[in-house]
This record gives structure tokens, sequence and C-alpha cells, in this order.
């Protein structure tokens, strides 16, 4: 038994993987306590995938002003009738060495 990645977060807490041989991909999902650089760097230094949910803000509000547009577009004044829309954009804030995509829903 193998230990594939050990991930130290700011926290001391500790993810610890073991399994018995084979490829094994690690997607980890966490909220916006997590958007840390140093969290990015450990996963992209360990090949680890992760997904974070961000706060919403201002600025990610008017990047993604197009998607609530299409929304608006899609319902009119219908208050009963559902839809959902998916975009994408890059985005960079000060702390981090470099733009990510952020998904929209």
């Amino acid at each position: 038994m193998s230990i594939v990645n050990t991930l130290s977060l700011e926290c001391n807490r500790q993810i610890k993987v073991n399994f018995a041989g084979g490829d094994l991909s690690l997607l980890l999902r966490g909220d916006s306590g997590f958007a840390k650089p140093e969290f990015y760097d450990q996963c992209e230094t360990n090949s680890v995938s992760y997904l974070i949910r961000l706060k919403e803000n201002g600025k990610l509000r008017l990047l993604a002003s197009d998607i609530d547009e299409r929304l608006t577009a899609a319902t009119g004044n219908d208050v009963v009738f559902y839809a959902v829309c998916y975009g994408e954009f890059m985005y960079q804030t000060g702390s981090w060495k470099y733009p990510v995509v952020l998904y929209e829903k």
C-alpha cells in the first residue's frame, strides 16, 4: 500500500489516499474557505483536480452579466418558468499566480 498524495493545507489538515496499485485520479470539491493560493498550489503540485465554489462578489457578477442577460431572455417576465444558463470565463485575483477558468450556473 502506498500513499498517493498528501495535501497539507494551511489549517494543518491533511488528506491521505492509500490504495493497492492502479491509477487513481482525485477531484477535490470545496467551498470558498479553500479558495487560497496555497491550496491551489498543493493540488497542482500533486496532480489533483479541484473545484472550488467562490462567494459571489461585484466583480464576478459583472463578469457573468451576459449569462444573467441570457437567463432573463429565456424566462422573460414568466415567474413560473424555470431555466438554467451556464457559462465560463477566465478570472484572476491579485493573489493568484495565473488566471483560471470559472464556471457559472
